[in-house]
């Protein structure tokens, strides 16, 4: 790579930088969507990562939308109400 390039391409990348910040900082934002792959069972592991997504959620409120992706419900998603499981299933699901 030569000197041209590389200051091309450092140049573009504080223009990124920059932008983004700038973006962050603006109170422009309408709406902020969150989107959370392969849930699943809720684990002490991963607690803080849901008391995160909820903290930044409710930050802007009325101005963001979770979406849960994927398998959430193992092995087979929601079992009819007359299972066993159901109840334990859908507190999966209560809980995301």
């Amino acid at each position: 790579m030569n000197r041209n390039h590389l200051h091309i391409l450092i140049a573009f990348w504080i223009s990124i930088i920059s932008t983004s910040v700038v973006a962050q900082q603006s109170d422009s934002i309408s709406h902020v969507i969150f989107l959370v792959g392969d849930a699943g069972e809720p684990q002490e592991k991963t607690q803080f990562v849901f008391d995160e997504l909820l903290k930044q959620a409710k930050e802007v409120e009325e101005k963001s939308t979770i979406f849960f992706l994927g398998d959430n419900i193992y092995p087979n998603g929601l079992p009819s109400k007359n299972s066993k499981n159901y109840l334990q299933a859908k507190a999966i699901i209560d809980y995301q």
